[in-house]
């Protein structure tokens, strides 16, 4: 089935498309490349730490990205260790920034970071939750169709079953 694609539809390899697209958009490209910065300074700093960190989400990104089923919940299990490295390549700057400048200015620099790290991933969350809290356009229609159409009548619905209106 990973090898196949959902249902036949063959899109984009498992790894370009998480990587382009689950990951880009449900992160965020600030937390995204900041992780991938946390990636390259962990292995570089310390790199027994960081084969031991990394070894999960990268066996797991390679196999769940191996195939052409890119269900973006089958990107759920790495999303705290894209955290963890998203927050170590702020701490690795802090400490690149301290050993170059005072103490205040580096802290300073650190919080502007981590902000802008997060400020997207921030902003999608709260446009996510106001969309969430709006009427189902299915149960609008669904309401209106109650309302406006006689009972008896007949309704023709074309969708692939998710979207069917629950008519009376």
């Amino acid at each position: 089935h990973l090898s196949q694609g959902h249902m036949g539809i063959v899109g984009d390899h498992g790894w370009w498309h998480h990587l382009s697209f689950t990951l880009y958009y449900g992160l965020g490209w600030p937390m995204l490349l900041s992780a991938l910065a946390g990636l390259v300074a962990i292995l570089r700093e310390k790199p027994a730490k960081g084969i031991v960190l990394c070894s999960f989400p990268l066996v797991y990104f390679l196999w769940a990205g191996s195939g052409f089923t890119v269900f973006a919940r089958y990107m759920i299990p790495i999303i705290p260790f894209v955290c963890i490295l998203a927050t170590h390549s702020i701490v690795s700057f802090h400490g690149f920034v301290q050993q170059r400048l005072t103490r205040s200015i580096a802290g300073i620099t650190a919080i502007l970071l981590a902000i802008a790290v997060i400020s997207f991933s921030t902003y999608r969350i709260l446009v996510f939750d106001h969309l969430i809290t709006k009427k189902d356009s299915r149960l609008v229609a669904t309401a209106w169709i109650n309302e406006n159409i006689p009972a008896g009548a007949s309704i023709y619905q074309l969708n692939s079953g998710g979207g069917a209106l629950q008519l009376r």
